[in-house]
């Protein structure tokens, strides 16, 4: 199945991707960035999803199932949605209780523009290949990825303006709103 290939190179990238900002994130003491790993790994639990459910949707109708197996992708989807709601009342939680002293560095954004070339790839490949094989859910994943794309983008944002902290009141701590401006977005 070639569409299994394709979305085990997307799950790959996604993987790399999500351990990448994780370490970034704890290294620098960057909640934003530990919140977007959070949403990266999503995507790679999405691929390994869309695997199973394309071994399993393939199946042809028997006694069991006289209408097939199709009806799995559906699910998928709802799995992938209820990984989602989880994933944003955890960043919610990471955003009261994760005590960090964040100081930006260029070197998270190095991996940051990293990430975005890997999600650029992983996009790309799920929407033509989700287009060619006529594949809902590598469809639904390229749209997944794309949410990563635009939150890695954000905490882009993020840090940009975190370079600009002393300009920025004291009690106004930009890392906590990204993280909670992550938590929202997903």
């Amino acid at each position: 199945m070639k569409e299994n290939k394709i979305i085990i190179i997307t799950a790959f990238f996604n993987l790399i991707v999500a351990f990448l900002k994780l370490i970034a994130g704890l290294t620098f003491a960057f909640s934003t960035l530990i919140a977007d790993s959070i949403q990266s790994f999503i995507d790679f639990f999405t691929d390994i999803t869309s695997i199973i459910a394309n071994k399993v949707g393939k199946r042809r109708a028997n006694k069991t199932y006289p209408f097939g197996y199709g009806q799995v992708y559906y699910l998928a989807n709802i799995f992938t949605g209820f990984l989602l709601f989880l994933i944003g009342i955890f960043i919610l939680y990471q955003f009261f209780f994760f005590e960090g002293s964040f100081q930006p560095n260029f070197k998270i954004a190095i991996v940051l523009v990293i990430a975005l070339f890997l999600k650029m790839i992983v996009i790309n490949l799920l929407q033509h290949y989700g287009k060619e094989f006529k594949n809902e859910l590598m469809i639904e994943a390229s749209k997944e990825s794309k949410a990563d794309l635009i939150s890695t983008c954000v905490v882009l944002v993020v840090l940009i303006i975190a370079f600009f902290e002393e300009y920025i009141p004291s009690y106004i701590n930009i890392d906590k709103i990204g993280s909670l401006g992550m938590a929202i977005y997903v």
